[in-house]
């Protein structure tokens, strides 16, 4: 997005909602962007916890399989 759309965009969020709704719904746009990203860094950790939950299964399982052939 280039600025002079976000101008624009800015400009007609002022008409629309005035500028006490304007700066409420930016708090607000805020309040939600940092929470989507911090669900993001949550799923972004349980994928990493449970690709390293399964490579330690497939290495005991390999462990295991080789004791047992010696």
């Amino acid at each position: 997005m280039s600025l002079s759309e976000a101008l624009i965009i800015l400009l007609v969020a002022l008409v629309v909602f005035g500028p006490k709704q304007l700066s409420m719904l930016g708090r607000h746009l805020g309040l939600l962007f940092n929470k989507l990203n911090h669900l993001k860094s949550q799923y972004h950790q349980l994928l990493d916890n449970e690709m390293k939950k399964q490579q330690l299964e497939e290495n005991i399982k390999k462990a295991i399989e080789a004791e047992s052939k010696q």
